[in-house]
């Protein structure tokens, strides 16, 4: 088995364990990866992972398809949970600082979001610790083989 298959049997066994995060982003494989994770885990009871996505690249070429803004968190959002299958996510990353929106514009989206449902928890992804004033559930610093420090808040 090579490929897609082999990658989705990976994943559909993932699911099969407890308590297994799926991350992705929207900006990963302009929402691909997001309709893989979708598929592989219909069927697969939803308390049984954690799954979290990311906003902030743009995704095509329309200029209110990008940043923080509360109307791009919205829609990138619903477009999200639509390409996961899913009701809500239990982690939503801001996935970069955005200059561009103020930033209670993006708290109080965020704060709107997990009010409505579609979330349980949002952090940041990647944000220099002096960029937050009030402090999200989680940050996701840039920790690989490459980069092997990470951000301290």
């Amino acid at each position: 088995m090579e490929g897609p298959h082999r990658r989705r049997a990976n994943y559909r066994s993932c699911a099969r364990s407890r308590d297994q995060p799926f991350d992705v982003a929207d900006i990963h494989g302009n929402g691909h990866a997001e309709v893989l994770i979708g598929e592989v885990l219909s069927g697969v009871p939803r308390h049984r992972y954690v799954l979290s996505s990311k906003v902030y690249f743009p995704v095509s070429d329309d200029v209110k398809d990008r940043g923080l803004s509360r109307k791009h968190i919205f829609e990138a959002l619903d477009r999200s949970l639509r390409r996961l299958k899913a009701n809500y996510l239990d982690i939503y990353f801001c996935h970069r600082w955005d200059r561009d929106t103020p930033l209670e514009e993006t708290l109080r989206a965020m704060d709107d979001l997990c009010r409505q449902g579609k979330l349980l928890y949002w952090g940041t992804s990647q944000w220099d610790p002096n960029q937050v004033r009030r402090r999200p559930i989680c940050e996701q610093a840039q920790f690989n083989l490459l980069c092997r420090i990470a951000s301290r808040t």
